[in-house]
């Protein structure tokens, strides 16, 4: 127990949340959990078990009347299954946060409590000055200056800070009615903010969203830590530290929309993934399904398209 005014080390803080990997290899499970469950929604209309009984084979009217209970069915579990990924990711971005803020000097340790090196950058794509904004970038705002020092036209981060203003202000106005309303910080609460999160995402270009989540910071990048020997990545020829920009046609920027592109893909074919590996973009194709790598959010800087 501690005293009142006792200080405990940045070491002491870590241990008490927890180890980030271990946290974050949780929170993917339950994404996992909440995935497959929303399938099974998904799944179970007419067409999933083989038809409406009740309808004869003549009654077209009745045919297109089932078709169009299982098209909304569809619908509203797809909406389900990605609200899901947005509650979810939203919170393993809040613990990485959390994290970054209780380690030493801003940086979540990696193996063996050492922070990443040279090496592990240069394999990642992140050259020396990357490194240094990634230090120096405090989460909770939107830095104008850093997307300006990338190139970015003056009108465009005006309008991306903006939308980020728009979006914090909504996220405000929900705790305010949670207080009020007695269910701040329950689970209304988190489907509130992931619902708004959730309709950022669809707004945004894939290229206005990893502009958005730099300036904030935050991570927009995955990075493959390790790769499981006999997964469809190591097979694919997928290696640790290269980061993973696009499943399919997907751009990924979060675990949860990787796990959901992987949980969408169609068996039969191999799907190109784009990756970055020592600053050189290549194609590698996989089998679908999991992909056997285990992934750590990180940070790059934006790409142009």
């Amino acid at each position: 127990m501690t005293r009142a005014g006792e200080q405990h080390s940045p070491a002491e803080r870590k241990g008490a949340i927890g180890d980030p990997r271990t946290i974050v290899a949780s929170l993917l499970a339950g994404l996992f959990g909440g995935l497959l469950g929303a399938w099974a929604i998904a799944s179970d209309h007419p067409s999933a078990r083989g038809g409406d009984p009740g309808i004869a084979p003549g009654d077209a009217t009745a045919r297109v009347e089932a078709l169009e209970r299982t098209i909304e069915q569809e619908v509203r579990a797809r909406s389900d299954l990605s609200l899901q990924v947005a509650r979810l990711d939203a919170r393993v971005s809040e613990i990485l946060a959390l994290l970054t803020k209780a380690s030493d000097g801003g940086r979540i340790p990696t193996k063996g409590g050492e922070t990443p090196g040279e090496e592990s950058m240069k394999e990642s794509g992140i050259d020396g000055n990357t490194a240094e904004t990634i230090e120096s970038t405090p989460t909770g705002g939107f830095d104008d200056e850093l997307l300006l020092s990338r190139g970015m036209d003056s009108s465009e981060v005006a309008r991306l800070r903006e939308i980020w203003e728009e979006h914090e202000l909504e996220r405000a106005e929900i705790a305010d009615r949670a207080l009020r309303e007695g269910w701040f910080l329950k689970e209304r609460h988190r489907d509130e903010l992931a619902r708004l999160d959730q309709a950022l995402r669809e707004d945004l270009q894939d290229v206005e969203y990893d502009r958005y989540l730099y300036a904030q910071g935050k991570p927009n990048r995955l990075r493959a830590r390790d790769v499981l020997k006999g997964g469809a990545a190591a097979a694919a020829g997928l290696r640790p530290g290269d980061i993973i920009l696009r499943y399919g046609d997907t751009r990924v920027f979060t675990p949860g929309e990787l796990l959901l592109a992987t949980s969408r893909s169609e068996p039969g074919r191999r799907i190109p993934v784009q990756v970055q590996r020592n600053g050189t973009e290549r194609t590698l194709y996989v089998e679908p399904g999991p992909l056997g790598v285990m992934i750590e959010p990180t940070r790059g800087d934006p790409l142009d398209e």
